[in-house]
């Protein structure tokens, strides 16, 4: 027994050291060959397979997360419009192949129809909410997709081209007298004086935009509208009006007395016509009653004198 016993150990001594040389060997081929080595590993990693509809949904994955990152990028200042304009058609384009598509009939139903909750409609529904509620069809028109490489094409209405100009006006003006706040219009000196011209021209060619689309202006430039106004009028008070109110408290005082002066004349003046009720004498019969005389000593006299009284009682 202790034989065998000795037999094994030297038989797991000369595994153990003929699986040490052979792994010095390996190693020593890629210390020789590290180029290959590390070839071979991108290879296996880098092309993996995959089935279509997992790569098509990795796509997706991917267009959907650049638009969502890309809306909050564009939260403030709001660019969402102009500046998401080709990750919102992308995803867009990617979910209309998935329900669309022949070729893509098993990936839908995969990803759409095998649950209740449906995520991806979810999330396609929601991005494309956020779109319209935004207006984004009223900066832009001929938007158009190329389904090979992706690539997005539109055209900016020319009229929102020249309010982004006036509106860089604007700003440039602002931006020389940076630090300048709760200047009045009648002042000849700061922002209120040097901008106004340029923030009147840029509010009048706003509020004369037309509705070209039926869908509103975007919301791109209505944000930065609302906040040009809020800047002007709140951070530096260029909104203070100026003049004399005394014909305007002369019109309300006016229009407050006409009331009562208007009932007073009428009072004066206006004549009650009474309504006369006529009474047809074919509702009343002749009937003669006794009526007694109250005092008792002229009842002879008023006997002999009037025999009868008559009263007439109408038809009931």
């Amino acid at each position: 027994m202790k034989e065998l016993a000795c037999r094994n150990m030297d038989f797991i001594s000369i595994l153990a050291s003929t699986r040490s040389i052979f792994m010095g060997v390996i190693v020593s081929l890629c210390l020789l060959t590290v180029s290959d080595c590390t070839y071979n590993t991108a290879n296996v990693t880098d092309n993996p397979v995959i089935d279509p509809c997992t790569a098509f949904f990795n796509e997706y994955l991917a267009a959907a997360n650049n638009f969502t990152t890309c809306e909050l990028y564009s939260a403030r200042p709001f660019d969402l419009c102009l500046h998401c304009v080709e990750e919102f058609h992308i995803s867009s384009a990617l979910y209309t192949d998935l329900v669309e598509k022949p070729s893509l009939s098993d990936c839908n139903t995969l990803y759409m129809q095998s649950d209740r909750i449906q995520i991806i409609p979810f999330v396609q529904t929601s991005m494309g909410s956020l779109w319209d509620n935004s207006a984004c069809s009223g900066c832009m028109e001929n938007v158009t997709i190329d389904p090979a490489t992706k690539a997005v094409s539109y055209n900016i209405f020319s009229d929102i081209k020249d309010f982004l100009e006036l509106y860089q006006n604007f700003s440039k003006c602002l931006e020389m007298h940076p630090g300048e706040e709760k200047y009045f219009v009648q002042n000849n000196t700061g922002v209120c004086h040097q901008c106004k011209a340029s923030y009147e021209k840029l509010n009048n060619y706003f509020n004369n935009m037309e509705d070209r689309t039926g869908k509103g202006v975007c919301m791109d430039i209505v944000d930065k509208m609302n906040h040009t106004r809020f800047k002007w009028s709140s951070t530096f008070n260029c909104s203070q009006r100026s003049g004399d109110f005394k014909p305007v408290v002369g019109i309300t005082c006016i229009v407050a007395v006409l009331p009562a002066f208007f009932y007073i004349i009428l009072k004066i003046t206006g004549k009650v016509n009474l309504k006369q009720i006529v009474i047809q004498k074919r509702l009343f019969l002749n009937t003669t009653i006794d009526v007694p005389s109250p005092n008792p000593r002229s009842s002879t006299s008023s006997e002999s004198a009037h025999p009868r009284l008559r009263k007439t009682t109408p038809i009931s």
